[in-house]
């Protein structure tokens, strides 16, 4: 994987269309700030929606929180169109999906001055929160649910 992703950083044109997303989704799961990185500059070179997409998705891959905060924070720049922004949630590997939901709380106004008179803000909270890992964090969801109502 990592060789592909070596190949893939160079040149996306080298990686197989229908292999790209797991390449760059693995890639990015199992490194680090280099791997992201390398992700934020192919993401500003590219000029495919579709790729931009796949390299958003895998930069919610990162199994480490400042990684993966820095990923979110870089999903809500000026540098990523508004519609693609949720991708970045729907890449977040189990295992950190508290992490993403403290995540989706901290950006929370952000998030809801900008999607929250549309249909979009449920694509947020679904990448944030679905699949919970535990009954802990499904009663910390519910309870944060019903505060950012409210706000």
């Amino acid at each position: 994987m990592k060789e592909r992703f070596e190949a893939a950083r160079k040149d996306l044109a080298a990686a197989a269309p229908n292999l790209r997303s797991m390449i760059l989704w693995g890639a990015a799961r199992h490194g680090g700030d280099e791997v992201l990185d390398a992700l934020i500059g192919l993401h500003g070179k590219t000029e495919l929606p579709e790729v931009k997409v796949q390299l958003l998705r895998a930069m919610g891959a990162s199994r480490r929180e400042g990684t993966l905060r820095r990923g979110v924070a870089y999903a809500l720049s000026d540098q990523v169109r508004r519609q693609d922004a949720m991708v970045v949630f729907a890449g977040v590997p189990m295992e950190v999906k508290r992490s993403a939901w403290a995540l989706l709380q901290e950006h929370w106004p952000v998030l809801d001055e900008r999607y929250g008179k549309s249909g979009l803000i449920g694509r947020f909270i679904e990448g944030a929160a679905a699949g919970i890992p535990s009954e802990a964090h499904a009663d910390d969801v519910d309870r944060a649910a019903a505060r950012l109502r409210h706000l």
